[in-house]
C-alpha cells in the first residue's frame, strides 16, 4: 500500500468570525475537498478528428472528477488533525 503524508493549510473563517472553542465545537460547517485527475489530450493523435481538419491542434488538459470528501469543522477542532483513512471518498457512479 502506498501512503502519502501531506500537510495542507487552508484559510478558514467561521460564520460570524467567532473562533471561540465553544463555537468551533458546535460548528455545523464542513471543509470539502474535491479530487481530480488530469489527462493531457493530444488532438493530433485523436482518431476521431475528421480528415478535412488537418491543422495542428494544441494539446489540452482534461480534468476528470474522481470524488470528494468532507470534514466537519467541529471534528477537526476536537481532533486537532484529520486522518484521511477515517473518511470515505464519495464517488460518482460510473
Amino acid at each position: 500500500m502506498i501512503r502519502h503524508l501531506v500537510q495542507i493549510r487552508l484559510p478558514f473563517k467561521p460564520k460570524g468570525g467567532d473562533f471561540s472553542p465553544n463555537a468551533l465545537k458546535s460548528s455545523s460547517e464542513e471543509v470539502t475537498m474535491r479530487f481530480f485527475d488530469e489527462v493531457t489530450i493530444d488532438m493530433n493523435d485523436d482518431d476521431t478528428v475528421q480528415a478535412n481538419q488537418e491543422a495542428q491542434r494544441e494539446p489540452f488538459i482534461r480534468h476528470i472528477f474522481l470524488g470528494e470528501v468532507s470534514f466537519p469543522i467541529a471534528g477537526i477542532f476536537q481532533a486537532q488533525e484529520v486522518n484521511a483513512m477515517s473518511y470515505l471518498l464519495k464517488l460518482d457512479p460510473v
